[in-house]
């Protein structure tokens, strides 16, 4: 752009034509980088993507994160995936994603891994959201989750439901996998029993299923105590929670 009257001379544009091809190798530099980081966030989530382009990506790399650990899956997924052709089966997949990963996002989470049907995410306790307001957060995310699937009824289908385990505890945040192919996830028993938790919810009745050390975070939520239970692969039982859905 130029203020002379009348734009650019001919001189003038003969010497910005010339300087095109220097511009155009530093806008490609930058739209490079820009296009990887689109393409890491979107396949390992924002942190892990960050983490992996500041050099964290050696099998082992990892770090110890305090954290509550969302894990949930559809309900009925199997039967349903039998019943209809794979088109209907990976249009209602990608719906529920997109509600219950909208849901995750809005409040501070983030989705770390989709395994068939299930999300594996996590709300990271740090210096600005203490070990409370993580709860809240996952808790608050996992109850709007399952208010947006309420109100979506795909045509000829039933209703799309969802099984949410959260859980807490010191997890490592890194890199596992093979020589030749890295997974970036979380490892550890608290991720283990979220995952339990989100396949107790059908034989609990429970959309939302929490453990007794996120339960005493929420002394004010009306939480359905619903006694002690034994998790499949976990020595020692666990008291669990229900979450009732806002009004």
């Amino acid at each position: 752009a130029t203020k002379n009257q009348g734009g650019f001379s001919d001189e003038s544009s003969s010497q910005l034509i010339s300087l095109t091809p220097y511009f155009a190798a530093a806008v490609a530099i930058m739209s490079q980088q820009m296009a990887l980081e689109g393409l890491l966030d979107s396949y390992l989530g924002h942190q892990a993507g960050k983490l992996v382009r500041s050099g964290q990506y050696r099998r082992g790399d990892g770090k110890s994160i305090d954290s509550v650990i969302w894990f949930s899956d559809l309900r009925g997924f199997t039967s349903f995936t039998d019943q209809h052709s794979v088109e209907e089966t990976l249009k209602r997949l990608n719906r529920s994603f997109d509600l219950v990963g909208k849901s995750i996002c809005d409040h501070g989470g983030e989705i770390l891994k989709f395994i068939g049907d299930a999300i594996l995410a996590v709300f990271p306790v740090s210096e600005e959201r203490d070990k409370r307001a993580a709860a809240e957060a996952a808790v608050a995310a996992a109850q709007k989750a399952i208010q947006s699937l309420d109100g979506e009824v795909l045509e000829g289908q039933e209703p799309i439901r969802v099984g949410v385990g959260l859980h807490n505890g010191i997890v490592t945040f890194g890199n596992v996998g093979t020589t030749s192919r890295l997974d970036f996830t979380v490892i550890g028993g608290p991720v283990n029993e979220a995952a339990r938790l989100a396949s107790m919810c059908k034989q609990l009745n429970q959309d939302i299923l929490l453990t007794d050390s996120i339960a005493c975070l929420l002394p004010e939520y009306s939480l359905h105590d619903l006694g002690e239970h034994i998790l499949r692969g976990v020595a020692n039982s666990r008291r669990l929670y229900g979450v009732p859905l806002p009004l």
